[in-house]
């Protein structure tokens, strides 16, 4: 099967489990993709078609099931990006948003 067509199929099983829209959750598959494979987002679009491991299909099936469950992919992957900076968590941890960005951004703008 083709990646793009895997991908897909996650990101419709996301949006169908979750309160997320589709681009959202396009977001969030092609995340766990290049988490589990270990490639980056342009080698899911330049494969015509990847051959997973038994354990990473089980692996992309787990991390699917939590995000059913509403665990939210951060704390599943134990990784969170933060202004360029990627940030390990856990639940013990709150998720920053990516309003706390534009807040950031905007405090540093009055500050000069």
């Amino acid at each position: 099967m083709r990646t793009t067509d895997l991908v897909n199929s996650a990101a419709k099983f996301i949006q169908i489990h979750t309160n997320q829209s589709y681009q959202e959750s396009k977001i969030e598959a092609e995340e766990i993709f290049m988490h589990v494979l270990g490639i980056n987002k342009s080698k899911i679009y330049t494969n015509i078609s990847i051959s997973m491991t038994k354990d990473e299909h089980d692996q992309i099936s787990r991390i699917l099931n939590k995000r059913k469950s509403d665990i939210p992919l951060s704390y599943v992957l134990k990784k969170h990006s933060f202004y360029n900076h990627e940030f390990f968590v856990d639940e013990n941890v709150l998720i920053p948003r990516s309003e706390t960005e534009n807040i950031i951004d905007q405090i540093i703008t009055i500050g000069r």
